[in-house]
């Protein structure tokens, strides 16, 4: 996705999301901390993270820099769902692997 839409990867840095996980668990909490690629110097690699059945977490250094990066990726994934383009490629994979 983020190659089809270069505003994502040029201004936000967005790990992959981590699985359905009970809530707040420390597993969560882990796995959470771990996409965000927390560095010894207390720097993340990522700044939004998704969680399945839960949504998105973002960090940065006030909550308005923080709800940015969220307000742009809902942008995008609002373009995609309503361009049909993840459903098409759904339907192309689910099609592809019955073969």
């Amino acid at each position: 996705m983020s190659a089809d839409f270069p505003e994502i990867s040029r201004y936000t840095h967005v790990d992959r999301s981590i699985p359905a996980l009970p809530a707040l668990s420390r597993e969560v909490a882990d796995a959470t901390v771990e996409c965000f690629g927390l560095q010894k110097d207390g720097k993340l690699e990522f700044d939004i993270v998704g969680q399945a059945n839960h949504g998105v977490y973002a960090v940065a250094v006030d909550p308005w820099a923080a709800y940015e990066p969220i307000e742009r990726l809902d942008h995008i994934c609002e373009v995609i769902l309503k361009s049909g383009v993840a459903a098409r490629a759904f339907n192309q994979r689910k099609s592809s692997l019955a073969a």
